[in-house]
């Protein structure tokens, strides 16, 4: 896992990160994505994915193949 993303640790907002091996970066397109598999955290649910495609203005993202979804009600407190 060579690229971290974290969200800001805001009071009140519930962190998400992301994990992944590689990620490219357009800025002018307001887009970053991998072909590699991504492990995203948050509030209790683990997603992992081969390859991940994010629009940094709008903030959605989508995993592209092999995704499996977990819900851990421990790690959502």
């Amino acid at each position: 896992e060579d690229v971290k993303g974290d969200s800001p640790t805001d009071p009140g907002q519930v962190p998400t990160t992301f994990r992944t091996q590689s990620l490219d970066v357009y800025p002018n397109h307001r887009l970053a994505k991998t072909a590699d598999t991504v492990t995203i955290t948050h509030q209790g649910i683990i997603q992992t994915g081969v390859g991940f495609e994010v629009n940094t203005q709008t903030q959605q993202y989508k995993l592209l193949s092999k995704v499996n979804t977990r819900y851990e009600p421990s790690a959502a407190r």
